[in-house]
């Protein structure tokens, strides 16, 4: 037991991990990262239960869903460094990745499945033969790590530090772990000894054994639980700054409606702005003026957000401004115009629906309500 003292650490810190990080998941579900990472770290815990905890389940039983979370922990693997090394957005990288991770899941599956057939409906060749086969594509994919760092080195990905470890160890784990696997398989014909002396111990702290797949496998898990956590603090920030902008917007916004409407003899006003989103870009503004008459401005800045806000505010301080020297709508819309060419998102289209009208005194008792849409 004092030899598995490490192991059992490692593997507690595992499940710890994987708890956590399906909690995070299921508050926030779009965190596919998350997902990945408690799939991936829930493997050795699942494995250790079922191999030395000597529960009472048959060897094929065992067998069976040893395999399966094998498989299922190197799917989530690929793609937790896909999230992490930013390649989620190469469609076509995804899309091959999933197919290996469903070939990968159903090979294992199938392998696990011999334990149930041997020995009463197979032989011990069979066996052997069998499971060589349905061994190669697992054995195969367990490249596919290195090759994502290496797509992520040629597609010059912009990583941080975190990323970056996580792309060193996961490319020297995948390499050691894909060269003792390769060399394990048929080893009673090739006599290869490159799997013994990888899994033989490098040194011994306090009666542990540390072999290098160990210590890249520790290294790896560490990266990549570092990485998490940062990612996860910096979506957060993300997160705040974007809840930040929409605060501002919404308080720019009061801008954009009149808190109370003007008196105008002989008419009553009311209004209902129900925006779309929590920001909207529809505006209207109603502007007694010299002489008895009345300017209406109704108007739909395009986009939503702060940035249509701020293009709203500009434009009511424009229409307010103009409405001081003149009374015409050809006028002021010719000023605004003046005022906005080149300083709205650069669109060749008008950015701005916008229209005005004089409301002439009126001599009879009328209802006018203006429609901001």
């Amino acid at each position: 037991m004092r030899k598995q003292q490490f192991q059992f650490g490692l593997t507690s810190l595992y499940a710890l991990v994987s708890l956590l990080s399906f909690i995070a998941w299921m508050r926030d579900r779009k965190q596919w990262l998350l997902f990945w990472m408690s799939l991936f770290a829930a493997e050795p815990m699942i494995a250790t239960t079922l191999l030395e905890l000597r529960l009472p389940y048959s060897w094929a039983w065992v067998q069976f869903l040893v395999q399966a979370t094998i498989a299922a922990r190197e799917a989530a693997g690929w793609f937790l460094i896909i999230w992490l090394l930013q390649l989620h957005e190469e469609t076509r990288l995804v899309r091959y990745v999933r197919i290996a991770a469903i070939a990968g899941i159903a090979s294992g599956l199938a392998d696990g499945y011999l334990s149930f057939l041997y020995p009463n409906l197979i032989s011990a060749t069979f066996m052997q033969v069998a499971d060589a086969v349905l061994t190669f594509p697992s054995v195969a994919f367990e490249v596919i790590p290195a090759i994502l760092v290496a797509i992520a080195i040629v597609k010059r990905k912009r990583l941080d530090l975190a990323r970056w470890l996580v792309a060193i160890f996961a490319f020297l784990n995948a390499i050691v772990y894909w060269a003792e696997n390769a060399s394990v398989q048929g080893i009673r014909f090739t006599h290869w000894t490159l799997s013994n002396r990888i899994e033989s111990p490098l040194f011994i702290f306090n009666g542990n054994p540390f072999a290098l797949s160990t210590i890249l496998r520790t290294l790896m898990f560490l990266s990549i639980v570092y990485a998490v956590i940062h990612y996860t603090i910096e979506g957060r920030r993300r997160q705040n700054a974007m809840e930040q902008e929409l605060q501002n917007a919404r308080e720019l916004q009061q801008v954009l409606v009149p808190e109370a409407m003007p008196a105008l003899a002989g008419f009553t006003l009311t209004s209902a702005y129900r925006p779309a989103q929590e920001v909207g870009g529809d505006f209207f503004q109603i502007i007694p003026l010299d002489r008895g008459s009345t300017l209406i401005v109704l108007g739909d800045v395009s986009g939503k957000g702060l940035k249509a806000a701020m293009a709203v505010s500009m434009i009511v301080g424009a229409v307010r401004t103009l409405a001081e020297t003149t009374n015409s709508p050809a006028e002021i819309l010719a000023g605004l115009n003046r005022r906005l060419v080149g300083r709205l998102q650069g669109d060749l289209q008008p950015p701005l629906r916008c229209g005005s009208t004089r409301m002439a005194p009126a001599r009879w008792p009328a209802r006018g309500i203006p429609d901001p849409s």
